[in-house]
């Protein structure tokens, strides 16, 4: 490194002022890897550091090359992130091998979901406790019950979707529940995506979705790494 550019470093650290900084380049410490090396006495011996100050400038380096390894680690967690993140991305991007006919069912689906009301239970603004699930009504006044038109809408077989795709997942294929890795090998990645049961542990679940990548087939439930 060019004396400029020690010197300047230098200046930077508290106490250090241009004839220290020269004064210390001049004995002989003419780059930065030569000064994280050097101990307090070598340094004391210089004019005009004195213990203190030598102290100090070794603790500084020291604090900037931490820094530097720190920024260097969080660079490289980055670059695997965004890697597993592209890969990630593409494994998304596996699409079911579908029937033209097949794909309009999906769309219209899709369509008469956004139409479709919620269905609430009797009374479910009054109580909190009932909560937000849809129940039957019961009792000869209920008026869910007599399909009364002011009331919430309940569940009839008009609402009901295309039975072609009735039971896909909105990605159009059929979910399959695994529970280790010989059950995927009779996967079909064409149509069928596979659903990792929750009972599954962190290992073995890793080598499932491994297995997975590795046959072409879609995991519905990939955990967030």
């Amino acid at each position: 490194m060019a004396e400029k550019g020690v010197v300047s470093k230098l200046k930077k650290i508290k106490g250090i002022d241009d004839s220290k900084a020269k004064a210390i380049y001049d004995a002989g410490f003419t780059s930065m890897e030569k000064l994280k090396k050097a101990d307090a006495e070598q340094l004391s011996k210089i004019k005009g550091v004195n213990k203190e100050l030598a102290k100090t400038i070794i603790e500084e380096i020291g604090k900037k090359e931490e820094k530097k390894e720190k920024v260097g680690k969080k660079e490289k967690t980055e670059k695997k992130e965004e890697k597993v993140k592209v890969v990630e991305k593409e494994i998304k991007k596996i699409k079911p091998k579908l029937p033209q006919e097949i794909k309009e069912k999906l769309k219209l689906r899709e369509e008469m979901k956004k139409r479709k009301p919620e269905f609430l239970r009797h009374e479910w603004f009054r109580y909190k406790e009932l909560g937000m699930k849809w129940r039957k009504g019961k009792g000869i006044h209920s008026k869910i019950k007599k399909h009364v038109r002011y009331r919430t809408a309940s569940p009839r077989i008009g609402y009901s979707s295309p039975k072609e795709v009735k039971g896909l997942h909105s990605s159009g294929f059929r979910e399959i529940m695994v529970y280790n890795i010989n059950e995927i090998g009779s996967v079909n990645p064409d149509t069928e995506a596979i659903r990792i049961g929750h009972s599954v542990g962190a290992r073995k679940r890793n080598e499932m979705e491994k297995k997975a990548d590795s046959m072409g087939i879609r995991v519905l439930n990939r955990r967030q790494t």
